[in-house]
């Protein structure tokens, strides 16, 4: 016998059964808040503004991560509260104006990559055509392991041209730490606009 139902098999009302009803509000109250807490985590994060005067964009990051002093990217930020360098993830732009055509700048990207000297065992784990912010891409999840720390990285690169430029948006981390990455950048990708 279900506990809806009297000895004579015929439903009872919900409202016969105080406490199984006091308790189905309970969880609905608990889902909505466990929903509620999750958005709020990925979204309610507190966010810093950066914006390019000179190629005319801005975005967001999460205030967990700091902006640091490029070397060859004109952007570049990592985890502030992570001491080891490199344990840190990061994320980078960079702008190219040589090479106009993103198929062409994504191969010599590629080819770059296998015959340094700072990355060995270089794979490319996924190529995909996509867009970003209406431009056409090239997203390339990519592997490899960098002799000088003695461990593997793993980054993802979204190409994409603006006018007669190539910009190059990656986050990078090591591959158990990637998806949380991945996650805690998000809303740099979300907020990246063109003025």
């Amino acid at each position: 016998m279900k506990i809806s139902e009297s000895c004579f098999g015929t439903p009872l009302p919900i409202s016969a059964f105080p406490l199984l009803q006091i308790h189905r509000i309970k969880m609905k109250i608990l889902l909505f808040l466990i929903v509620l807490g999750s958005l709020g985590a990925a979204h309610g994060q507190d966010l810093l503004d950066y914006k390019n005067k000179q190629y005319h964009f801005t975005l967001q990051y999460p205030s967990n991560w700091e902006k640091m002093e490029p070397h060859t990217s004109i952007f570049v930020l990592s985890e502030r509260d992570v001491k080891e360098w490199t344990e840190k993830s990061s994320f980078d732009i960079e702008v190219n104006d040589t090479l106009k055509d993103l198929n062409q700048f994504c191969s010599t990207y590629a080819n770059s990559m296998r015959i340094s000297e700072n990355f060995k065992q270089f794979k490319i784990i996924s190529r995909k055509d996509t867009t970003f912010k209406n431009f056409p891409a090239i997203e390339l999840t990519c592997t490899a392991f960098i002799p000088q720390n003695k461990k593997t990285v793993q980054w993802r690169s979204m190409f994409f041209i603006k006018g007669d430029k190539v910009f190059k948006l990656t986050l990078s981390s090591y591959p158990e730490k990637f998806a949380t990455a991945s996650d805690a950048t998000k809303v740099i990708y979300e907020s990246f606009r063109f003025q």
